[in-house]
């Protein structure tokens, strides 16, 4: 009969030659990997705040951007102006072309709308054709500017044989002189409220065109 088996037990001479890894691998590996939770984390929470197809801001973020950017022009007596825009004709090429033309039409408008303002303005897309867009530090022409802008480069942005895609824009402003002690009179749900209506009184005159705030339009809209 064979004898048991034993196990082969090291000596402390031979654990400390076992070879081990370099203290710099180690260090290299572990900052690695915070590298990798860094990019991840920062994934997660943009993913938290963009819209998905676009980019764009998403409505809880332009909710909170809008209260930030109102707070900041009444400490400093700053204008802004909110342009609300409804893509019209989207649904329409949507539903006749397809999912993936209307969404391509949607991220070509996105792209057009990035190019067209400057770099301390924030665009977000509210709904499936609803965008937003916060201009701060703008007056009423500044904002007549930047919403004709916009219109003229959405305009023919998505070409289809038998579709055209245009955009109305509502114009709402807050003047440097609408604050109390540093605070503006006017809220963010109000501002929007403004935008909506402008917004609303555009989509309702024709489309592709541009109304300031409570039914004034711009008189230099081009038909």
């Amino acid at each position: 009969m064979a004898p048991p088996a034993t196990r082969s037990r090291r000596s402390p001479a031979q654990r400390d030659s076992l070879p081990s890894v370099p203290l710099a691998s180690r260090v290299h590996e572990l900052e690695v990997l915070v590298a990798r939770l860094t990019v991840e984390h920062a994934t997660l929470a943009g993913s938290a705040v963009r819209d998905p197809l676009t980019g764009l801001l998403n409505h809880r973020a332009f909710d909170r951007e809008l209260d930030h950017a109102i707070g900041c022009a009444g400490r400093f007596g700053a204008g802004l102006a909110l342009l609300m825009l409804e893509l019209d004709g989207m649904k329409r090429l949507h539903d006749g072309c397809g999912h993936a033309v209307g969404d391509a039409g949607r991220v070509r408008v996105t792209d057009l709308l990035r190019r067209s303002l400057r770099a301390c303005d924030l665009a977000a897309r509210l709904g499936d054709d609803r965008f937003a867009v916060i201009l701060p530090g703008t007056d009423r022409d500044g904002g007549t500017t930047a919403a004709h802008r916009i219109r003229c480069a959405v305009r023919g942005a998505v070409r289809a044989p038998g579709y055209a895609l245009t955009a109305s824009v509502g114009l709402a402003l807050l003047t440097p002189g609408a604050t109390t002690w540093g605070q503006p009179r006017v809220s963010a749900r109000r501002l929007v409220e403004r935008a909506d209506a402008a917004l609303h009184l555009a989509i309702a005159g024709g489309r592709d065109r541009v109304v300031i705030d409570c039914g004034e339009v711009d008189a230099s809209e081009a038909a």
